[in-house]
C-alpha cells in the first residue's frame, strides 16, 4: 500500500520530487567538488615541497585540517538548509497524512515512507552530482591554470582518484538521509487531529504590521508582505543562502575594489615613473664590470641604475639627533627602540651601494667628486608618528646636520668589531628606483669605491639593477634583449612593472569570477528553496487566493500579489547587506585613505547588478510557474477539496 501511495504522491506532485532530486544534486556536487578540490590542492603542496627539499614526505598538516574543517561546516550547512527544505516539501503533505494517521497508519510508518521517498529520488541525482563536482573541480582548477600561466614557476597538473567520488557519494548519501529523516521524524509525532485540523495552515500568533511597505504598494504588496512573514519559515532556507551569499559577495567586491585603489595609488603609480625592470642577480654571476653598460646600450634603454642591499646595526647617542626627533622623543615614535645602559640607541642602517655614475649624480655637484667617494650620504628623515598618521606621513630630520658624523657599522652578528663611515652630505630623497624608504631607520647610500672597505664584513649577496626605458611601447623588445643578456646566468630574477601591473589585474579579475561563481553555487541553495516554496505549497496557496477572491480579489491581483513576492524575496538581502556594507566601506575607505569619489568611480555595480538579475531571473521563473499552477482551473472549488493529491 506504501509503495502504492509514494508512487501515486511522486506521478502528482512532479515539482516536490524535482525539488528533492535537485536538492541531492546539489548537496553531492558540492561535497564531491570539496573533495577534489582540495585533493589537488593537498597534491600541489606536496609537488611544491618536493621542488624545494626534495622530498614529499612531510604532511601538509595545516591543508588537511582545513579541508576537514570546510567539509564539515559545508556538510553541517548543508543539512540545515536540506532539512530545512525537505521539510517544506513533507509539511505540504501533513493534511493527507493526518488523514492516512487516522486510519490506522502509525508514525514509524509515516516516518519510514518519506525518508524512503527522499533516498530513492535521490540515488540518481547523487551519482551525477559526483560526477558534475568532478568536473566542477576541474573547471576551476583549469580556470586557475590560465590566469596564473604568466606568473606560475612550475607545471600545475589535475590529480584525480575514484576513492574520492566514492567517499563523496557515501558522504552526500548520509547528508541527504539525515535532512530527510528530521522533518519526518517531527510530522511523524504530529497527532491526526492536529494535522487534519491545521495542515501547513496554523495560525499567527501574532502578525506584524508593515505600514509603510502598505503604503508604498497598496492592499497587494500588504498581503504578499505579510504572506512572506507567515511563511517565514518556510523561506528560511532562502533567507539565510541568499543573504549571506549576497552579503558576502558584495562585501568582497567593495573590499577587493578599495584594496586595488589602494595598491594602485601607494604602489604602482607611485613607482610608476621610477622603474620599468627590476633585476637581481647572485654577485657571483655579476662580471666585474660591463653588465651595466651592456643593459644600458640596449636599444630602447633609457638608464640602468646599480645599486647593492646591505644591513647594518649603529649605536646612536641621543646629542647626535635633531632638535625635532628629541622634542618628539624617538622611544614616542616606536616603543621598539630602546635605550642601552651606555645611553645610546641601537637603529637598523640600510646601507645602499649605488655604481660610480649613479652615485655621482646622486650626490651632486656639493663637493669634491674625490672625496664624495670617500663619504656616505644620510637620507636624514624619520616619519613622525606621533603628530601624523600613515596615510599622510610627516617627517622630521633625524641627526643634526650641522657637522659630519662617524658611525661604527655593525653586522649585527656581535661577532665583528664596527667599522667607520663618515657622514658628510644629509638629503631627503632617496635615489630615483623602486625602493621604499624603511621606518625608524637611518638610510645610508655610499659609492662602490667606498665599499670595497666593507664588503668583507657586509658581502652582498645579489646586484640589483633598476632600469627604465624610454618607452612603454619597447617592453617586449627590451625584455627580450635583456633575457638574451642573460643568457647562461641561472641565478636571477627579471620583475617587470607592466607584466606585475597585468598580473594583478589578471589575480583580481579571477578573484572576483571565483567569489562571484561561489556566490552562484551557495545561492543556488535558497533559490532551491524559492521553487520548493512556490512549487510545492501549490494546493495551499490555491486555498488562500479562493479565500481571497471570495471578498473582490482579481486574477490579476492574484498575479501582482506573486510578482511582489518575488521581488520581496529578491530585494530584501539584497538591501540588507547594501545597508551592512555602507559603514564597511565607509571604515575601509577611511582607513585605507583614498577619497570616497576615487572609490564611488570604481564601486562594482556592474557585478552586484548581474548577480542581482541572476537571482531575480530564478525567483521570478519560480513564481512563474507556481502562478500558472495556481491560476489554473476554478480556485473556489478547492475551499472543499480534501483529496491525498
Amino acid at each position: 500500500m506504501w509503495r502504492i501511495y509514494s508512487i501515486h504522491y511522486m506521478k502528482h506532485n512532479k515539482a516536490a520530487s524535482i525539488f528533492i532530486m535537485a536538492s541531492a544534486l546539489l548537496a553531492s556536487m558540492l561535497l564531491s567538488f570539496l573533495s577534489v578540490f582540495f585533493y589537488n590542492l593537498w597534491m600541489d603542496q606536496k609537488y611544491q615541497l618536493f621542488l624545494q627539499t626534495g622530498s614529499a614526505d612531510e604532511a601538509v598538516t595545516p591543508l588537511i585540517l582545513a579541508y576537514l574543517f570546510i567539509l564539515i561546516l559545508a556538510s553541517t550547512s548543508l543539512i540545515l538548509m536540506l532539512h530545512n527544505a525537505f521539510e517544506v516539501t513533507m509539511n505540504a503533505r501533513i493534511h493527507q497524512l493526518g488523514i492516512l494517521q487516522s486510519v490506522g497508519a502509525t508514525p514509524a510508518q509515516i516516518k519510514s515512507v518519506l525518508v524512503s521517498e527522499a533516498v530513492i529520488l535521490s540515488l540518481v541525482p547523487l551519482a551525477v552530482g559526483t560526477l558534475a563536482g568532478v568536473g566542477l573541480s576541474y573547471g576551476v582548477w583549469r580556470f586557475f591554470y590560465v590566469i596564473g600561466d604568466s606568473f606560475r614557476e612550475y607545471d600545475l597538473w589535475f590529480r584525480y582518484r575514484p576513492a574520492l567520488s566514492a567517499g563523496a557519494i557515501v558522504f552526500s548519501y548520509l547528508t541527504v538521509r539525515l535532512s530527510a529523516w528530521i522533518p519526518a521524524r517531527k510530522l511523524s509525532l504530529i497527532s491526526p487531529l492536529e494535522a487534519i485540523q491545521y495542515g501547513t495552515e496554523a495560525p499567527v500568533e501574532r502578525m506584524r504590521q508593515f505600514r509603510i511597505f502598505s503604503a508604498l504598494f497598496g492592499c497587494c504588496g500588504e498581503l504578499a508582505r505579510k504572506s512572506i512573514y507567515a511563511r517565514r519559515k518556510a523561506f528560511r532556507t532562502t533567507t539565510l543562502s541568499l543573504g549571506l551569499s549576497f552579503l558576502a559577495f558584495i562585501s568582497f567586491l567593495n573590499l577587493e575594489t578599495i584594496s586595488g585603489i589602494f595598491t594602485e595609488d601607494t604602489y604602482f603609480n607611485q613607482y610608476r615613473d621610477k622603474w620599468d625592470f627590476l633585476l637581481s642577480i647572485d654577485a657571483s654571476e655579476v662580471p666585474d664590470s660591463g653588465l651595466t653598460d651592456e643593459i644600458t646600450k640596449i636599444e630602447g634603454v633609457k638608464s640602468c641604475l646599480t645599486y647593492r642591499r646591505l644591513k647594518a646595526q649603529a649605536a646612536l647617542p641621543e646629542e647626535l639627533f635633531s632638535s625635532q626627533l628629541k622634542e618628539t622623543g624617538i622611544g614616542n615614535l616606536n616603543d621598539q627602540i630602546k635605550k642601552s645602559d651606555d645611553g645610546k640607541y641601537l637603529m637598523d642602517i640600510p646601507v645602499y651601494v649605488l655604481d660610480h655614475e649613479s652615485f655621482t649624480e646622486y650626490y651632486g655637484n656639493t663637493a669634491d667628486p674625490a672625496l664624495a667617494q670617500q663619504q656616505a650620504v644620510a637620507v636624514n628623515l624619520i616619519w613622525d608618528s606621533v603628530n601624523s598618521d600613515w596615510r599622510n606621513k610627516t617627517y622630521i630630520p633625524f641627526l643634526k646636520e650641522d657637522h659630519p658624523v662617524t658611525l661604527e657599522l655593525k653586522d649585527g652578528s656581535g661577532e665583528n668589531g664596527g667599522i667607520p663611515v663618515t657622514i658628510a652630505l644629509f638629503t631627503e630623497t632617496l635615489p630615483d628606483w623602486k625602493e621604499q624608504l624603511q621606518q625608524y631607520a637611518l638610510t645610508l647610500v655610499i659609492s662602490e669605491h667606498y665599499y670595497e672597505k666593507l664588503k668583507n664584513q657586509f658581502p652582498a649577496r645579489s646586484v640589483y639593477f633598476n632600469i627604465k626605458t624610454v618607452a612603454e611601447q619597447e617592453h617586449d623588445e627590451v625584455l627580450s634583449d635583456i633575457r638574451t643578456l642573460l643568457t647562461g646566468k641561472t641565478h636571477y630574477t627579471l620583475d617587470s612593472r607592466l607584466e606585475e601591473e597585468r598580473t594583478e589585474r589578471i589575480k583580481r579579475d579571477g578573484l572576483r569570477l571565483f567569489m562571484g561563481f561561489l556566490a552562484v553555487l551557495f545561492s543556488s541553495i535558497g533559490l532551491s528553496n524559492v521553487f520548493s516554496v512556490a512549487l510545492g505549497q501549490i494546493y495551499q496557496r490555491k486555498k488562500e487566493f479562493a479565500r481571497y477572491m471570495s471578498v473582490g480579489l482579481s486574477y490579476r491581483g492574484v498575479k501582482k500579489i506573486l510578482l511582489t513576492e518575488s521581488l520581496i524575496i529578491t530585494f530584501n538581502p539584497l538591501l540588507f547587506s547594501l545597508l551592512v556594507n555602507i559603514p564597511l566601506v565607509m571604515m575601509a575607505v577611511n582607513a585605507s585613505g583614498i577619497s570616497l569619489t576615487d572609490y564611488l568611480k570604481k564601486a562594482p555595480v556592474v557585478p552586484v547588478l548581474m548577480f542581482t538579475a541572476f537571482v531575480m531571473f530564478f525567483v521570478g521563473l519560480a513564481y512563474t510557474v507556481g502562478a500558472m499552477k495556481i491560476c489554473k482551473g476554478n480556485l473556489m472549488d478547492l475551499l472543499k477539496d480534501d483529496t491525498l493529491v
